[in-house]
């Protein structure tokens, strides 16, 4: 089965990474993690099990004074997600095209065969 759409994804097992742009997010940092941290409520509200590496891993880089952008650091955190995911989310917030991070996780979900879809901010209400 080729999935093309979001309901498509929620039917799948398991969790869903939900990608964006943060440290070229030209918003800043937090609010790179509140907009996506919205997305991510609307996608579960909307039945979605979702991980949010920018989400989960803002606060706690906050709250445990780790590097934001210590990307080696959080590439291997988010690295389990990544091989476990059953597909991505891309939030098209400006500078994804940019993002290293963005390009990775594309990358390595492609490799995996699993699919990758882009979201619109206006689609979850941005």
């Amino acid at each position: 089965m080729v999935i093309t759409t979001l309901e498509q994804l929620k039917g799948l097992p398991g969790t869903t990474y939900l990608a964006s742009p943060y440290s070229r997010y030209h918003g800043g940092l937090d609010e790179a993690c509140r907009l996506v941290s919205v997305a991510a409520a609307e996608l579960m509200k909307r039945g979605h099990r979702i991980f949010c590496p920018i989400a989960h891993s803002h606060a706690i880089s906050i709250a445990g004074g780790i590097d934001p952008l210590d990307w080696d650091f959080w590439m291997k955190q988010d690295q389990g997600h990544i091989l476990s995911g059953n597909g991505l989310i891309v939030l098209k917030l400006d500078g994804w095209t940019e993002s290293i991070g963005v390009t990775d996780e594309i990358a390595a979900f492609q490799w995996q065969g699993k699919p990758v879809l882009f979201l619109e901010p206006s689609e979850v209400g941005l």
